[in-house]
């Protein structure tokens, strides 16, 4: 603003507005301050955002930051009537900073342009506004103190962004801005930037006068027997919802101890870069199993417990890749029940069946069943060497009964007592060789082999109800 006054022609005070725009620009913050001081007396009507809005779209950072302090730092009561004093009514303004000020769109039409010649591009002209003090004051937009007072540069000053904020309240930045513009935290907007700050003392009154709903829903306080009002937005006419928060003064004291101590305590600290650490589903692709298996390896140990939570709103646990590759390690020395069926050759009911329900082998019960790799070459060695009495009889397609009563009552095939080593509990072992010797010596015996009884016709009722010794006696007489 003060460039653009000492660049008009009719400026009578042309070498003193030069003079302060040095001494502005000068990086010395204490000198900086007395000259805005000095044009808040000049236009004591007027806003101080409409003073320091031409410094805060400043390129000079260390201009900008010295608005941004000013302005944090001052306070400034509504006027009750214009000042005749005020030369607000010559004062020009781009458009960029008429909107900024008015906060709605401005009608350029309503403006005079300035008696500056104005450029080709449209966003560098410069108007002015006869009422602007007026129509500051009548906005509802602008934020008001209960008191003036001008404000002292202070070296510890440093703003907060809304990801810092959301930080120290463990909240997320949309809730901070949300906050802001429902006037619950007071805040700015900076023209440059699309994002709100925020000050340490703004943020330190938040928290000592309200509390968020999440944080009194605790196991100690009943709805049933504690009316708690909520606090309604300052701001309704905000599109955007507001946070449900409540007045700390609302609070019983046992809530407010609660919420102290757990504000208190050791924030978590921030997750590590994102080369280092994977989502749970990421963990899953690479360790082949389903995301719900991520939580089955954290209780046996597999994965450590996650010290990160990840995502928009911090849902998604945080796994390193040391321990992803750590978990990698004990999944290629595991086989799912498909892998290892296909390995030994034979059904994965087999394996089930067979030697995980028998107790023969331990596995483990994810979404997908999992068996260790030495536990795998146990049945292979078991599943070569040996095999059941049902599991025979359902290879070669004949009937159990007959084969019980064929070999293992006349003592022809002897099962594996339980003690043997490779005995399974409660199933008839006998080893694989010997059965199918026995059985084809048994065959070969016969002048004509025998059919099963599963596959003849049904229509052939006495065929289908000839048995094995039957037609072994009918064969003899012929």
């Amino acid at each position: 603003m003060l460039a653009s006054q000492a660049l008009r022609d009719d400026s009578a005070n042309r070498a003193i507005v030069l003079d302060a725009c040095i001494r502005m620009a000068n990086g010395n913050k204490s000198l900086f301050f007395n000259e805005i001081r000095k044009i808040q007396k000049r236009f004591p009507c007027l806003h101080r955002m409409a003073i320091l809005t031409p410094f805060l779209r400043c390129k000079d950072l260390t201009i900008r930051d010295f608005s941004i302090e000013y302005y944090c730092n001052t306070s400034q009561t509504k006027p009750s009537s214009h000042s005749k004093n005020c030369e607000c009514h010559d004062l020009p303004f781009t458009r960029a900073e008429l909107k900024i000020i008015l906060k709605p769109e401005p009608k350029l039409s309503a403006y005079k342009p300035s008696p500056r010649k104005g450029p080709l591009i449209k966003s560098l002209r410069y108007y002015t506004c006869p009422t602007i003090c007026k129509l500051i004051a009548k906005n509802i937009g602008t934020d008001w103190e209960e008191e003036d007072e001008f404000a002292n540069p202070n070296e510890d000053f440093k703003p907060l962004s809304a990801e810092q904020a959301a930080e120290a309240l463990s909240c997320t930045p949309q809730v901070v801005t949300s906050l802001i513009r429902h006037h619950y935290l007071k805040g700015i907007k900076i023209p440059t930037k699309l994002d709100y700050i925020t000050t340490a003392p703004w943020l330190a009154d938040f928290v000592n006068t309200y509390a968020f709903h999440s944080e009194i829903a605790m196991e100690n306080l009943k709805r049933t027997e504690r009316v708690i009002p909520r606090v309604p937005s300052p701001k309704p006419d905000v599109v955007h919802k507001a946070p449900t928060i409540h007045l700390k003064k609302h609070l019983p004291q046992d809530v407010r101890d609660e919420i102290d101590e757990k504000r208190n305590t050791k924030p978590i600290p921030k997750p590590p870069p994102a080369q280092q650490w994977l989502t749970g589903r990421a963990a899953a692709r690479k360790l082949n199993l389903r995301p719900n298996d991520i939580l089955h390896l954290r209780r046996l140990g597999v994965l450590r417990e996650p010290q990160f939570r990840l995502g928009k709103f911090r849902k998604e646990y945080a796994y390193s890749i040391t321990d992803v590759e750590d978990a990698q390690i004990w999944r290629k020395n595991h086989m799912t029940l498909e892998e290892a069926a296909s390995f030994i050759g034979c059904d994965k009911l087999v394996i089930q069946k067979r030697y995980i329900e028998t107790g023969f082998i331990p596995s483990i019960k994810l979404s997908l069943t999992l068996i260790s790799l030495e536990n795998v070459a146990k049945c292979a060695r078991h599943y070569e060497l040996y095999t059941t009495v049902a599991g025979i009889t359902n290879e070669l397609a004949i009937a159990q009964w007959w084969f019980i009563s064929k070999f293992i009552t006349p003592g022809i095939l002897n099962p594996l007592p339980q003690d043997h080593p490779d005995a399974i509990p409660n199933q008839s072992v006998i080893i694989r060789s010997e059965a199918l010797r026995h059985l084809e010596d048994y065959y070969t015996k016969r002048e004509n082999p025998i059919f099963c009884v599963f596959n003849q016709p049904e229509l052939n009722s006495d065929v289908a109800s000839r048995t094995p010794d039957k037609d072994f006696a009918d064969d003899e007489e012929i």
